[in-house]
């Protein structure tokens, strides 16, 4: 993602909902959104902060 268009998307977001705002606010600001393929490792060391319930919502 390029700088000027971190600061277009005007972003409040702390948790996982950062991802459908930078969705939202993408659109919105008229930017261009594509996919890149990524591959996720199993976790080496510590633990997640995700928790099911608190975040889908």
């Amino acid at each position: 993602m390029r700088r000027d268009a971190v600061d277009r998307l005007q972003l409040e977001s702390t948790g996982f909902e950062i991802e459908t705002e930078m969705c939202v606010n993408a659109v919105h600001a008229g930017l261009r959104i594509a996919e890149f393929p990524s591959h996720e490792t199993h976790r080496r060391f510590g633990e997640s902060n995700l928790r099911k319930l608190r975040d889908g919502r």
